[in-house]
């Protein structure tokens, strides 16, 4: 890029510089980012004596089976506490919730030439598949849930981990259609309420120029100057200037988080973002596939480590460089 290290380290995330430079140099920029958060339902929570969600996952576990309701016969679910298996038509955003989880605990997915998976031997690797696979084990939740979106639009979802466009959405549908939905939004849980260091997760796009474009630097001057701060606001407050959007998208830029701080649906994700990890995956949809057929319980954790290594080894990295 034209953009050089140094400014883009000052201006950007963290975990933007770990995604996004290769030797030494930043091969693509976003625009605006995202994370995930714990929404919910004000009036269901508060009708089981909860406040909020709790910040530790074992509570949140415990908060969820206390939420949850089956029918008479136990076949089916009258209220869900909160949706979380691996299952994407039920649980729309559980690979992200699962890599959370991964992160959380410490865990290191790849070698230090990241070219090999070496996730599997570690026993914090175990514990959160097992907290995730609890949610189903202990039958609070199960693949022929309707999908989490439709559910928590129909009040029988009390908890609901998801980015804030699909927080977008239901703002958007529950003011259109006057649902009646008390929506609160509440940071992720942390592995212990008493660790001090807070690990989020983001999710997000980054644009970048491909360096055999004649318009290489022409390009990456656009990309530099539509992520000035002056531009990344003008594009905020036009989205939202005549009312039918709630809000824009969480700037890219550390240097202007304060001003998502204020932000009443926002400011719990700026702050995911600001602590957010991640790894490099190389394929996220081949890489969930995988995971997908582990959490179910069709490969094993060698077995999914093998496989993750072969898609890091037969896609390659991205280097900056031809």
């Amino acid at each position: 890029s034209t953009i050089s290290r140094k400014s883009f380290e000052s201006a950007f995330y963290p975990i933007v510089n770990s995604d996004l430079v290769r030797d030494g140099q930043p091969y693509a920029i976003p625009l605006g980012m995202d994370s995930l958060a714990l929404i919910y339902n004000k009036d269901l929570m508060s009708a089981k004596g909860y406040t909020t969600p709790s910040d530790d996952w074992t509570e949140l576990f415990e908060q969820a089976q206390n939420l949850t309701q089956k029918t008479a016969t136990g076949t089916t679910y009258q209220r869900v506490g909160l949706s979380l298996g691996a299952d994407e038509d039920s649980n729309e955003f559980w690979f992200d919730i699962f890599n959370l989880l991964l992160m959380q605990s410490g865990v290191q997915m790849l070698n230090s030439t990241e070219d090999a998976a070496v996730f599997a031997s570690d026993s914090a690797t175990q514990d959160a598949v097992e907290y995730f696979q609890s949610y189903e084990d202990e039958e609070l939740w199960n693949a022929s849930v309707k999908k989490d979106v439709a559910l928590f639009l129909e009040k029988k979802l009390a908890m609901y981990i998801a980015p804030s466009w699909r927080l977008l959405d239901l703002v958007a549908y529950n003011d259109t259609y006057d649902l009646g939905l008390d929506i609160g939004i509440a940071p992720l849980p942390q592995l212990s309420s008493l660790e001090e260091e807070q690990v989020g997760w983001s999710t997000y796009w980054a644009q970048g120029v491909s360096i055999d474009s004649q318009y290489y630097k022409v390009g990456w001057d656009f990309l530099n100057f539509a992520t000035q701060q002056e531009q990344l606001r003008l594009v905020f407050e036009h989205v939202t200037e005549d009312g039918t959007r709630a809000f824009g998208q969480i700037y890219p830029r550390k240097d202007m988080k304060s001003e998502m701080d204020s932000n009443e649906y926002l400011s719990v994700y700026a702050d995911e973002v600001s602590t957010s990890k991640g790894w490099n995956m190389v394929d996220g949809g081949k890489v969930r596939d995988v995971f997908k057929e582990w959490l179910n319980s069709e490969i094993d954790a060698e077995d999914a480590q093998g496989q993750v290594s072969l898609i890091i080894t037969d896609q390659g990295l991205l280097t900056s460089e031809p």
